[in-house]
């Protein structure tokens, strides 16, 4: 598996909420600051401790509600939003075609309590 630019998806992740879309929710600063980032240092962590790659992992932690940057969650949209926009970071970042499906269609895909 050939792994992209770990630094520019967290650089575009950054930017995304930094950007303050008018159309996301009023907490989304928050939700960056205290779920976004404590989870990515987190699956970091984990993944760390059982020897895989924590940077990738750390990757898909902070694309896994990536949509909150630009709607929000009552959207109907959010989450197909999230997984293309997840998917054209990973593009912008130079990570391989097989990364990208295993970390949108496996991990991102699944990571939300519904369906």
């Amino acid at each position: 598996m050939i792994a992209g630019d770990y630094k520019k998806v967290e650089d575009l992740v950054t930017e995304l909420y930094e950007s303050k879309d008018p159309s996301r929710d009023g907490w989304a600063d928050w939700l960056y600051k205290n779920h976004v980032l404590w989870v990515a240092d987190r699956a970091e962590k984990i993944a760390e401790r059982y020897d895989i790659d924590s940077k990738l992992c750390r990757v898909a932690a902070l694309l896994h509600d990536i949509s909150d940057s630009k709607v929000q969650r009552t959207d109907t949209n959010s989450e197909h939003m999230s997984l293309e926009m997840a998917r054209r970071l990973l593009e912008q970042s130079h990570f391989s075609t097989e990364t990208i499906k295993i970390l949108v269609d496996d991990a991102l895909r699944y990571h939300s309590c519904r369906n």
